[in-house]
């Protein structure tokens, strides 16, 4: 018993594998971005928690007078402008980080110095006596609002 197949059974399967090829390559594709998305989460809060941890240990690392932790995430950052796509993506979520730290820290301060009523003050990293009224504070608020 002879087997034969047309020419329309033949160009339907191939349209049925090149749309199951197209399929497996969209998933990798997504697949590739949700593990570039963790990683990226990783590196960021990796950054953010080591640097909170120095800062912790130690009352605030800093280095020629600049914050360790702001230091580092504007280093990596200028470093990231000239290395290749994937590196330099590496390192500003290192950066990226690190700035999360010194914006955690600084608000911490900030934060800390209100909730004794002594207006906003920028915390240990913008040096001592750099206090905000809450006159000026509430000014530059309402002239954002307006």
């Amino acid at each position: 018993m002879a087997f034969s197949v047309s020419r329309q059974e033949v160009a339907d399967l191939i349209k049925k594998v090149d749309s199951a090829r197209s399929s497996a390559k969209r998933a990798r594709e997504k697949a590739d971005d949700a593990v570039m998305s963790v990683v990226q989460t990783v590196e960021v809060v990796g950054a953010g928690f080591t640097l909170g941890a120095l800062n912790g240990r130690w009352g605030g690392v800093e280095f020629l007078g600049i914050p360790l932790d702001l230091l580092s995430g504007a280093t990596l950052h200028l470093f990231a402008m000239f290395m290749g796509p994937t590196s330099s993506e590496h390192l500003r979520n290192f950066g990226d980080g690190a700035l999360c730290s010194w914006g955690t820290m600084t608000g911490l301060g900030v934060g800390r110095e209100m909730a004794t009523g002594g207006g906003a003050y920028a915390g240990r990293h913008m040096g001592p006596g750099n206090r905000v009224p809450d006159a000026d504070l509430r000014n530059w608020a309402n002239q954002a609002a307006a």
